[in-house]
């Protein structure tokens, strides 16, 4: 299964798709913030130019928007930690949590 799955995956997905995932929407703010719309029309353009989908991510990425998030999922991170000791605690939940960490990508 996971082979078929990945082989259906694509390079940027959610812009090829036009979707607005948590990490478009941050870029898409903050860049409105700015006056800029760079990554809306890559948005509506569902592309599946890997150049295109590469710029975006370098836009994202001077927007300080791949920063942020890796701050917010580890902020997640710590508080879903911290409720899995204030519930009693949990071994094979731990370990879940700790092998999806955000410190484990890149």
């Amino acid at each position: 299964w996971d082979v078929r799955y990945a082989a259906n995956k694509s390079y940027c997905e959610d812009l090829t798709e036009g979707k607005f995932s948590w990490v478009i929407i941050h870029g898409i703010l903050r860049e409105n913030s700015m006056g800029t719309s760079r990554i809306m029309s890559i948005l509506k353009q569902h592309t599946t130019s890997d150049h295109l989908k590469k710029f975006c991510c370098q836009v994202l990425e001077s927007l300080g928007v791949k920063k942020d998030t890796f701050s917010y999922l580890e902020t997640l991170e710590k508080q879903l930690t911290q409720q899995i000791a204030d519930l009693g605690g949990n071994d094979q939940f731990s370990r879940i949590v700790k092998a999806l960490s955000p410190s484990k990508i890149e």
